[in-house]
């Protein structure tokens, strides 16, 4: 692709080499990886065991000829279409079966899955640059990134997580829509930006999309 108009904002050696690894390419993760694709990320790894399915076309960056189709299958071939970049599509859950390394972004469904890839694969991972892990549910986002071998950090984050048995529940009709998971997936991207270019990174984005309210810290 040519990058010419975003070389001012992130320029191209700035991705050189760069290793990254989305686990979960569903409502956030797909739109993120279109999103990475096009901000002229070389390749990366994805994993999702999930299979595409009626009620997730609407909010995810899959198209209605996918349905029935794996998730990193048809992802795959988006971003192969979309940016040419390199995608290596892992279709299964995320279960150590590499270590991870680089940028590494967890957007799974499950609180307890977090928990997990979080205290087995992530936490004080001196090969991780950046973690990054996202929630959102109707008109209400969260983001947290953060460097997993920083102490205050990593007190911080682990401050945020509780059980799925915790996390609110909502309607099976107020679960999801479109421009949530666009407005995650951008501010994901801009964290991306931000460590690739060595500025600050936001440890913490909560986005009210109804109530307008954005607390970034």
């Amino acid at each position: 692709m040519d990058l010419t108009r975003q070389h001012g904002i992130l320029p191209q050696k700035d991705m050189d080499d760069l290793e990254t690894t989305i686990i979960g390419v569903g409502g956030i993760g797909s739109w993120l990886a279109l999103a990475l694709g096009k901000m002229g990320l070389p390749s990366f790894r994805i994993y999702d065991a999930d299979i595409v399915e009626a009620p997730n076309i609407p909010t995810q960056a899959f198209r209605l000829e996918d349905e029935g189709k794996g998730k990193v299958q048809a992802m795959q071939e988006i971003l192969i279409a979309f940016t040419g970049c390199s995608i290596t599509a892992i279709p299964e859950h995320f279960a150590g079966q590499e270590r991870l390394k680089g940028i590494v972004i967890c957007a799974v469904d499950k609180m307890d899955t977090r928990i997990d890839i979080w205290q087995k694969f992530v936490r004080f991972n001196p090969m991780i640059s950046l973690y990054v892990e996202a929630r959102m549910g109707a008109e209400e986002l969260r983001v947290y990134s953060l460097k997993p071998t920083d102490p205050d950090l990593v007190h911080r984050y682990e401050g945020n997580l509780y059980p799925s048995s915790e996390a609110f529940q909502a309607p099976c009709t107020e679960k999801s829509i479109a421009y949530t998971v666009f407005t995650s997936a951008g501010i994901i991207s801009r964290e991306v930006k931000a460590h690739l270019t060595g500025e600050p990174v936001a440890f913490e984005n909560i986005l009210g999309l109804k109530s307008r309210v954005w607390v970034v810290q």
